[in-house]
């Protein structure tokens, strides 16, 4: 599935292969840490969360480097990925990916799960965080990677379990909860959400594992533990046309333009590639820089890959939305990213910047 924007407007999507329906609905991966974010900085606009804060500030238990426990680890260190916690907890292969898909790993992957944590049910993410990130646990030396004030160091943990839980500590309500109050619903984003429950089962796109004997599918309910997003192109692409017009659209202010433009700033100077950018620029909140102006972000789960791309053209901005059901996570198909995905990409910002320039 794909989305064009061009300016203010999502002028284009198109659904391919065997599900292309419109309302199709894909995992999307990492592009959910631009959603984490937009929501963090929200409550920041509140004044509610101060991003220079020690992020214990907003959790019911001490976060510190067992190694550096004089430095405070501050909410714009987490977004910008500065704070040295490592990519993933220790088991955190476990949390983030539901029974099904373990079992399913064990079967085609030899993923060995003998040494399973949560026969006994999956704890609250709370009890989780605190037990591998309160100083003096054996295991917690393998949650950092870094000193805090560090770039960069690439943290899933970071949004996907601490920064979401701040977002419910400070606003007093489930995560999903909020992101539908203040982010899905104002922007007509009717068909997004966390959980495969919450869509019809045509709907679901069904991931797949390429393997050298054909495709493979993966269970459908996939990643849950951690909250995986699920959207279709089109309401994907609305969320980057706000994005792209400085908080706000058709009326509804997400973020202020002040606000947008910190999230989308180069914080961290980056240099190299990464595996879907000739040249990896800098990093903002939930928000990645690259070469050629481009920025926005990527995504892949096992079964589905993803991304989500702005570029300022001579006529405006433009931007675009891909997702395949080919995943990039427990076992990644490079052909599909580097033959098909890549260019792709390009030409759908070569049609948005054609259609603007076109009077």
């Amino acid at each position: 599935a794909a989305a064009v924007v061009a300016g203010d407007e999502v002028i284009w999507v198109g659904g391919f292969g065997e599900q292309p329906a419109a309302d199709t609905v894909f995992m999307i991966g990492s592009i959910a840490k631009a959603f984490d974010a937009t929501a963090i900085l929200q409550l920041h606009e509140r004044g509610l969360i101060d991003l220079d804060a020690d992020v214990s500030d907003y959790l019911p238990f001490s976060l510190r480097h067992p190694e550096y426990p004089e430095r405070p680890i501050t909410i714009r260190m987490l977004l910008t990925h500065t704070s040295g916690m490592a990519h993933d907890l220790p088991a955190q292969v476990w949390w983030d990916n539901d029974v099904a898909m373990l079992a399913w790993a064990e079967t085609h992957l030899g993923l060995d799960l003998s040494d399973y944590p949560f026969a006994d049910g999956m704890p609250p993410v709370v009890d989780y965080l605190e037990y591998f990130l309160r100083p003096g646990v054996e295991e917690g030396s393998d949650a950092w990677t870094a000193a805090p004030g560090t770039p960069l160091t690439y943290s899933n943990t970071a949004y996907t379990l601490l920064l979401r839980h701040v977002v419910e500590q400070v606003s007093g309500q489930a995560f999903p909860t909020y992101m539908e109050e203040n982010v899905f619903a104002p922007l007509g984003m009717t068909e997004t959400g966390y959980e495969a429950a919450e869509f019809r089962a045509e709907q679901l796109a069904v991931p797949y594992t390429r393997f050298a004997d054909g495709d493979r599918a993966l269970p459908l309910a996939g990643q849950a533990a951690s909250g995986p997003l699920r959207t279709t192109a089109t309401d994907l692409a609305v969320f980057l046309a706000t994005h792209m017009n400085d908080g706000s659209l058709d009326g509804v202010q997400l973020l202020t333009p002040e606000t947008t433009e910190t999230m989308h700033a180069r914080h961290v100077q980056l240099s190299g590639h990464d595996s879907m950018h000739d040249r990896l620029a800098g990093n903002g909140m939930g928000w990645w820089l690259w070469g050629d102006g481009q920025s926005g972000h990527g995504g892949g789960t096992p079964g589905f890959l993803s991304e989500m791309v702005m570029q300022e053209r001579g006529a405006g901005a433009v931007g675009m939305v891909l997702m395949v059901n080919i995943g990039c996570s427990l076992r990644c198909d490079r052909d599909i990213i580097e033959e098909h995905f890549i260019p792709i990409r390009e030409l759908l910002l070569e049609e948005a910047a054609r259609t603007l320039a076109t009077p």
